[in-house]
């Protein structure tokens, strides 16, 4: 029963990041970013990921925010994805790309699975957002300084 509550609140990560998460945009971090997610109070214990839209984007982007998810919730991801994509599949519309199929589902599906996550506060003390508020462990982590990573 717990799943189908993280698989809801996966699928509203997937709306806030506006594409398809596939196996290449989920990246094991560096040794630096463990040690920065040490510092900041995870378990470094297990493998955590990062989810990307791709090197080009994060090489230009002064600012970097990432979002990190521990190895053992990627599963959840993956199963949005698919509820994603038998939702959208059942209305017989021929979509170009997943981003057509998130548009369809935004006119379908209640508010509260397609609402803006909390964003990252700028002036936070603390790197990352209060975990509290979220059912899935997909952290906002912003990088001061990407180049020392």
């Amino acid at each position: 029963m717990l799943e189908i509550f993280l698989v809801a609140e996966a699928v509203r990560v997937i709306f806030n990041y506006g594409f398809e998460i596939k196996d290449e945009n989920i990246v094991e971090l560096t040794f630096e970013q463990y040690q920065t997610l040490k510092r900041e109070g995870y378990d470094a214990h297990e493998k955590w990921y990062r989810i990307t839209r791709g090197e080009f984007e994060e090489r230009n982007n002064p600012q970097i925010e990432l979002s990190i998810i521990p190895e053992s919730e990627i599963p959840i991801l993956k199963k949005a994805v698919a509820m994603i994509y038998k939702m959208s599949d059942k209305s017989n519309i021929e979509f170009t790309c997943f981003s057509d199929r998130l548009d369809y589902l935004k006119t379908k599906l209640p508010a509260i699975m397609t609402a803006p996550l909390d964003p990252l506060p700028e002036s936070a003390e603390s790197d990352r957002q209060d975990l509290a508020a979220n059912a899935l462990n997909v952290v906002p982590f912003r990088l001061k300084n990407p180049d020392k990573i």
